[in-house]
């Protein structure tokens, strides 16, 4: 991990990096697009590429970080793996040695296909990320349903998938003090590893 990188930016860890600095400017993203007109009616990638616009020129230190190429980021990011599929996640942020995915859903309920067979699975089964990566994020954009009984339904989802029960305390601790996000610890699959993913959900209702 580029921990002298990290620290000579400031941050203490890894972790720290990535809570303190990417998810807490996608949630100043998020309060920016929220207020775009008819954001709801937008597409998944619609509302992707708008709260992409504000990161890069609207969120002060992340937009710095981007435009003097500190950080490398990007939407639609291509991936082949091994077996030559092709693959493409939402958002990425890089930097030497170190990568952090988020997968975006546009969602109106706790849709199981949806959130884990199209999300979380991509994670957990390598499809997205490599075996050395600890870190990986689910962001979604909530147009419709009752948005604590969502999270509460897709809480219990998670916790059936892969779940490291020891880590289920997570399950109630906020991402960056959002009130409406969670952590949750899965197993790898084919690996003695772990992932820890970050889940944030935006009001777009």
């Amino acid at each position: 991990m580029p921990d002298d990188y990290i620290k000579n930016l400031g941050y203490d860890s890894v972790q720290q990096w990535i809570e303190e600095l990417y998810l807490s400017s996608m949630i100043d993203a998020y309060k920016i697009v929220k207020n775009i007109p008819n954001i709801s009616s937008f597409d998944e990638n619609g509302i992707r590429n708008k709260i992409q616009h504000a990161l890069t020129h609207k969120c002060g230190k992340i937009s710095e970080f981007i435009n003097d190429d500190t950080i490398n980021f990007g939407a639609e990011v291509q991936m082949i793996t091994r077996e030559g599929d092709i693959k493409r996640n939402d958002i990425q942020f890089f930097i030497s040695k170190l990568r952090y995915i988020i997968e975006c859903k546009k969602i109106k309920g706790a849709v199981q296909a949806q959130y884990i067979d199209a999300g979380i699975k991509r994670f957990v089964y390598l499809e997205y990320i490599k075996d050395s990566e600890d870190y990986s994020g689910m962001c979604s954009f909530v147009v419709g349903g009752n948005l604590e009984g969502i999270i509460d339904r897709l809480k219990k989802n998670v916790s059936d998938y892969h779940f490291v029960v020891e880590k289920s305390s997570l399950l109630s601790q906020k991402v960056c003090d959002w009130e409406a996000s969670f952590h949750s610890q899965h197993k790898k699959q084919n690996s003695s590893k772990e992932i820890l993913i970050h889940h944030l959900f935006f009001d777009f209702r």
